[in-house]
């Protein structure tokens, strides 16, 4: 899938939770000394490899530094490669100007996971339809503190699996639940199936119907955060509802809103080449 000659453009504004030193320093320790005794060298972190880190209070983490960078061959996953002199890892997709990490957490790749969550926009009962094509509303939430929208998802610290990131964020900013718990075991299947519950009726177990879902993108995305060592990289969802009240629990207070897919859109602060890969999955008018 061919998204722009620019790679994806992703929402910044993901929080990272600088409010916890001890978990923060462990996702990316420094290289400069710890403590007047510990320098931590580049030659022990685990390039290209995933690897588990634990903290001084005895929990792990997941420390990912492989990449969803696709070799453009066969569409297998690439390697990045290492700077001769300093071992440090390369942008993958060239320099940037910047060296160093600058603003991301880790050297070399920093991932997130997003979820977009599409139903289909109906006018009293009826579906919206322009030129023949129905129209797509996708879910989005209103950061209070700098009111842009955003939609579910998070980075990728290691601290939760990759997919329970997606459920969390989700359940905190659709129904304000904080005490839901997503571990490191979280799978992909256990993220499709949260997300496929809301398409059951409470009263029933049966399969549901008119909901599907597909990962739309992984790799590279054109951050203003990238530098010559750094660069940051997404896996984007797609789940679908043919109901148009998927949610009835969903939060009433203006922060959870329904809005327009269309080239037009300017809610989401991701490039309009994923919404329309989006639209084109689902015949949904786009233009």
């Amino acid at each position: 899938m061919q998204l722009s000659n620019n790679f994806l453009t992703i929402d910044n504004s993901i929080t990272v939770p600088i409010n916890q030193p001890d978990l923060f320093g462990a996702i990316e320790a420094p290289i400069t000394p710890v403590t007047n005794n510990i320098t931590i060298p580049f030659t022990d972190f685990k390039w290209n490899q995933i690897s588990e880190l634990q903290l001084p209070n005895g929990k792990k983490i997941i420390v990912d530094r492989t990449t969803w960078i696709a070799n453009s061959e066969d569409r297998t996953s690439s390697v990045y490669q290492l700077d001769a002199q300093l071992s440090k890892p390369l942008n993958p997709i060239g320099r940037t100007g910047v060296r160093g990490r600058g603003a991301l957490i880790r050297w070399g790749p920093n991932k997130s996971i997003l979820a977009v969550i599409t139903r289909w926009k109906t006018y009293h009962g009826q579906f919206t339809i322009i030129d023949g094509q129905r129209i797509l509303e996708a879910l989005v939430f209103k950061d209070k503190t700098s009111n842009d929208w955003r939609l579910p998802g998070g980075k990728v610290l290691g601290v939760e699996s990759p997919y329970g990131v997606v459920c969390l964020s989700f359940n905190k900013l659709a129904f304000k639940h904080f005490d839901s718990e997503y571990s490191l075991s979280t799978q992909e299947e256990d993220m499709i199936e949260y997300f496929k519950s809301f398409a059951r009726p409470s009263s029933s177990t049966a399969e549901p119907t008119g909901f599907n879902y597909r990962m739309v993108y992984q790799g590279y995305i054109d951050d203003l955060r990238n530098t010559d060592n750094a660069w940051a990289e997404a896996e984007i969802w797609n789940f679908h509802y043919d109901s148009d009240t998927p949610f009835p629990n969903l939060r009433t207070d203006d922060v959870a809103v329904w809005k327009d897919v269309t080239n037009n859109s300017r809610a989401f602060l991701i490039q309009p080449a994923i919404l329309r890969e989006i639209a084109r999955i689902h015949d949904a008018y786009f233009e």
